[in-house]
This record gives structure tokens, sequence and C-alpha cells, in this order.
């Protein structure tokens, strides 16, 4: 990364930290769903939305300058990918800033917003990633629980949302085989499986191997002792898959439905098969 972009991306880092510190109070604050919620919590959910928004701003800046430099022919392909990435899970954040809140439409919108830079990252930068993918799904979800029945007749904010999960589900499981090595791109898979009405155990079956794999495929590398310190530290997909489904209940998803007892048993073959504590 050029020297240029060191102190905007420097602040946007502070933004996103001071956001992420009091999304996680506003969520503390708010206990679990339903709302309405405490005035304390929303006042800090706005908080971490408006530092997210800030950070949003500078980016799009750094994004325009970047854009510009290019066509004049200076070389800038990688600042612009890392640019667009961050933009991508910034945006994101508001999303789920905004979910964690309850304000399921301003959610949707972020996330979609979100989605459409991750396409574009896919085509310019052939990166791999499935975060609004997925999420702009979920939240529909979460608005209209009704939406994943194949009863349902509407769309949920221009999306049909069973359609929706099996293209997610085709995308993730490209990416995965494709070589997309992170745990996450694996959480993801499992959950949109799940949703898509697969057994619980047909969901992770093949899910531990490619795990295993990935590690013999780092190790044969040789990666640099920052990656391998990475590596030693990241969560196994059993771990991330169950922040996400334990995320899914404390929201509310399936109340009182067989979804939500569904995602408890998941969540329970999960902890069986990582061997995780409660």
């Amino acid at each position: 990364m050029q020297n240029k972009m060191e102190e905007p991306m420097s602040k946007v880092g502070e933004l996103r930290l001071e956001s992420n510190i009091a999304r996680k109070d506003a969520r503390l604050k708010r206990g679990k769903m339903p709302l309405p919620l405490p005035a304390e919590a929303d006042e800090l959910f706005k908080k971490a939305a408006s530092k997210l928004e800030l950070a949003v701003g500078l980016l799009a800046d750094e994004i325009s300058n970047c854009r510009w430099q290019i066509a004049k022919g200076i070389n800038r392909d990688d600042d612009i990918c890392t640019l667009l990435e961050t933009q991508s899970h910034t945006i994101g954040s508001l999303g789920g800033t905004w979910r964690d809140a309850g304000q399921f439409l301003k959610a949707i919108h972020y996330y979609d917003e979100g989605y459409r830079i991750e396409l574009d990252r896919k085509t310019q930068c052939k990166h791999k990633d499935s975060y609004n993918l997925l999420q702009r799904i979920i939240v529909r979800i979460l608005f209209a629980p009704e939406s994943i029945s194949g009863e349902y007749p509407a769309l949920v904010e221009g999306v049909n949302v069973l359609q929706a999960l099996d293209e997610a589900r085709k995308e993730i499981e490209a990416q995965v085989y494709a070589g997309r090595d992170d745990s996450w791109a694996l959480a993801d898979l499992a959950l949109v499986r799940f949703l898509c009405n697969q057994p619980a155990e047909d969901a992770i079956k093949d899910l531990k191997i490619l795990e295993e794999q990935r590690e013999e495929q780092r190790e044969k590398q040789k990666e640099t002792l920052t990656k391998l310190d990475k590596r030693n530290s990241d969560p196994s997909f059993y771990e991330c898959t169950c922040q996400v489904v334990d995320a899914l209940l404390d929201e509310g998803l399936g109340v009182r439905t067989p979804l939500a007892s569904g995602l408890k048993e998941f969540r329970d073959l999960l902890k069986r098969k990582g061997g995780l504590g409660d």
C-alpha cells in the first residue's frame, strides 16, 4: 500500500474500532431481541453507525482519487482493490449495526450496497467474499420470517429469499472449492446449506475435511512467521458457525417456529463435532 493511503486508512481503522466498541456496548444494553430498544442502546447504535458513515466517506474519497489516477495511467490496481474490500466490509458493518438495532430496512439497504461492491471486487479484483451476499438474505428473513417458507409468494425488498439462498449456496460452494480458505467461508457455507433445508449432518459433513486440507496445504507452503501466527489463532469453522447461529438466535430468528428449534439443534451438533464447551 502506498504511503499516500496510510493516513486515511489509519483513520478508517480508528473509526471502525470506535464503532465496534459502541456497537458492543449497545448490544449489552439491548439484551436479547425483541424491540423496543432501551434509549441508551439506541443512542449507542446511532453513535456506532455515525462512525462508520465517516469511514465510508473517507473511503469513497480515496476510491475516487484512486480511480482518477488509474485513468491517468498510474498503476494503483492493488490499492483500488484494498479500498474496495475495506469499503464493502465497512458498509456491511453499517448493515450489521442497523440490524442489531432492529432497523431491518436500513440494514437491507446497506447490505445490498455492500453486496454491489462485492460483485465489483469479484470482477475487478478476483476477490472471493460472501459477507454481504449472505447477510443481505439473512436480514430479509429477520424482517419477514415467513419468507423462508416455500409457500411465501412475495419478494422481500425485491428479493426471492429461497431463490437467493440457493444462489448464495452455489456461489459460496464455488468459492470454497476454488480455494477460498478462511473459516468464515466454511461457516457461511454450513449456515446457508442449513437454511436451504439440508439436514444438519449433511450441511457440515465435508467441511471439516476441507479445513484439515487447508491446514495441511498451509503447512507445506511454509508461510512466514506472521502468517503462521495468524493461522494458529484462527477459530475453527465450528466456532465461527456457532457464533453466527448464536447471534441469529439472540436476534429472534424463527422465534416460536421450527426454524428456531432447528437452529438450536444445529448449534448443539456443531458444539459436539467441534469439541466446544457450552
